[in-house]
């Protein structure tokens, strides 16, 4: 019996929610529309800045505090052996979950079950074969699935940057999921994940082997503009399939945009 009353309390808050969220757009919209919301925010670039001339209290007061972008050149993470595609596909050649986004679905960065290849196999077809282009390996863990790439202990195959090797989520004790990184991520140019807060709301950085990947980033601030879903972890908003006449608000958010290449 409490659990029925639970559950219809749950979905008539939900619905209650969903309510003040159509009122509240309802309002900005027609604020928008009004021109009372001030002018649009410009698109900015992420900085680039080379390692060398990069300090890491610089870092830290300038980037890391107040939760700004970076592109940081000149980093090596792999000083025993140099970690390529060739590199993963002979040591790390097991079967592996891909992804795919579907624009409809409503799970995190909208990604969902593609299938599962061999690792070789996947490396050997991403870019040639028309289905796989579209599929994506998202977040391996290397260190569950392929402790060998960082060599025999002390495991000098790959070194922490300066910069966020004070990550207080290794300092957690509440589960082994903080040991899930670094992780690897293989796709071509057909493949993305949808605008997401990661999990944890912790931050995030990637090292580039090979290639280039297009970042978009907004603060937490401009979450109003951006139509995050109230009861899921979705956006309705595509950073980049923009529609801002379905979604006025998101001129209003500031924007960093940046591309890494390598």
């Amino acid at each position: 019996q409490q659990t029925r009353i639970f559950r219809h309390a749950l979905i008539e808050g939900s619905g209650l929610l969903r309510e003040v969220f159509r009122s509240l757009f309802k309002m900005l919209h027609q604020k928008a529309r009004d021109g009372a919301l001030g002018d649009p925010r410009p698109v900015l670039n992420v900085p680039r800045r080379a390692a060398e001339s990069l300090s890491l209290e610089e870092f830290i007061e300038t980037y890391a505090k107040p939760g700004l972008p970076v592109i940081i050149t000149g980093l090596n993470v792999t000083p025993k052996e140099e970690w390529s595609l060739e590199f993963f596909r002979s040591r790390c050649n097991v079967s592996v979950e891909l992804s795919r986004r579907n624009p409809r679905s409503n799970s995190w960065g909208r990604l969902e079950k593609a299938g599962r290849l061999f690792l070789a196999d996947f490396i050997d077809t991403f870019t040639s074969n028309a289905t796989r282009r579209k599929w994506y390996l998202h977040d391996w863990s290397l260190p569950r699935h392929c402790p060998e790439a960082f060599g025999p202990a002390p495991f000098e195959g790959f070194t922490v940057p300066k910069y966020f090797a004070g990550d207080y989520f290794q300092r957690a004790g509440f589960e082994s999921y903080r040991h899930s990184w670094p992780s690897l991520f293989v796709g071509s140019n057909e493949t993305q994940s949808s605008m997401h807060i990661d999990s944890g709301n912790t931050h995030f950085m990637l090292h580039l082997l090979s290639g280039r990947k297009e970042w978009r980033f907004y603060s937490a601030r401009d979450l109003i503009n951006l139509y995050n879903s109230p009861v899921s972890s979705r956006f309705h908003y595509d950073v980049f399939r923009p529609d801002n006449e379905k979604f006025p608000l998101a001129r209003y958010a500031e924007q960093f945009m940046g591309i890494q290449e390598a």
